[in-house]
């Protein structure tokens, strides 16, 4: 069972990547740099990869196109000497502000966001990322380069937590709460809009990334890919879910598994449990029989005629009850 990768995991592998590869090339052909030299220019590289990591209301697809320009491009210039005082000091510059360029357009054009209830955290997050480039860039060629390693790891802990580190913890809630409206809303009404948001986008990502496949998925896992905590993130399943994690994302693998069942009726229970996300035959047998009253193999036996070969007439009903446990999470 392969495990569901995310694109911002990956930007980030991109960025030690391409660290790596400058590193180990200059090191190799150094073309009279010094190692002082080869570290600054290593760590240039995967901070320019690391700057594209998009915030969590931002969709990662662009980002990682951008990032995965980037590192061509400066793999290419550290591979041609002729050329890479170009790609490093003009072309990777440029992508940079193409970038922001488009991000800002989408806030602040017509169809921007900039009067939205999320307007604050996303101004925050565009001064965050410029004041990361102007840092970047006005460390590289001169003998601050030496504070980049400094400036590529902050980077690297801003794209696996999902936090500015912009603006110290304190005063970053303390901005928050100093443009809270006049006259705010209900708490509970306010609460339960975010828990209802939140569970909005659990299921999104549990429709469009599967992570209910990956076994031993935890909510640890799970509030790491949302910029959430687990302890939130276990109340919203509970409160709007109407059950634990553990159940919720069983609910999701033994859909799964009854739509590998239609497609394959003669398909082993051993090899439904791996498909599935389970890590034992025994628990997917018991989560199974607790959704569907049945266990996989009396399932099969019950609702298909010929074993191995082909549906039996009550497929319509079968397709009815798949329905009607999908709705549970709605």
């Amino acid at each position: 069972m392969k495990k569901v990768v995310s694109l911002r995991f990956l930007i980030r592998f991109l960025s030690i990547s391409i660290l790596i590869f400058v590193f180990v090339h200059g090191w190799i052909y150094p073309d009279g740099r010094s190692w002082l030299d080869l570290v600054a220019v290593s760590f240039y590289s995967a901070c320019c990869c690391l700057l594209f990591c998009p915030s969590h209301r931002e969709k990662p697809g662009l980002a990682l196109i951008y990032s995965l320009i980037m590192a061509f491009f400066l793999a290419l210039g550290e591979s041609v000497p002729i050329i890479r005082e170009l790609l490093f000091s003009c072309l990777a510059p440029l992508m940079i502000f193409l970038f922001l360029g488009r991000r800002n357009w989408e806030r602040f054009g017509p169809n921007g966001s900039i009067f939205s209830k999320d307007s604050l955290s996303e101004s925050l997050e565009i001064e965050a990322r410029m004041f990361y480039v102007a840092l970047v860039y006005a460390l590289y060629g001169t003998w601050a380069g030496l504070l980049l390693p400094i400036v590529w790891v902050l980077l690297y802990l801003r794209a696996y937590y999902g936090k500015t580190l912009y603006l110290p913890h304190l005063l970053e809630e303390k901005r928050f709460i100093t443009i809270e409206p006049v006259y705010p809303l209900n708490p509970v009404t306010r609460e339960d809009e975010k828990m209802t948001a939140l569970y909005e986008r659990i299921k999104k990502l549990m429709a469009s990334r599967k992570p209910y496949l990956v076994p031993g998925l935890s909510l640890d896992d799970y509030s790491r890919e949302l910029f959430t905590n687990r302890a939130y993130l276990s109340r919203t399943i509970n409160e709007k879910g109407g059950t634990n994690f553990r159940n919720f994302i069983n609910r999701y693998r033994i859909n799964h598994a009854i739509e590998l069942i239609e497609q394959k009726p003669w398909v082993r229970v051993a090899e439904l449990a791996e498909q599935c996300g389970f890590g034992t035959i025994a628990t997917f047998e018991a989560a199974f029989k607790l959704f569907v009253g049945q266990t996989p193999q009396e399932y099969i036996d019950s609702n298909y005629i010929f074993k191995g070969s082909r549906p039996s007439s009550s497929q319509a009903e079968r397709q009815q009850e798949k329905v009607q446990f999908s709705s549970q999470d709605e």
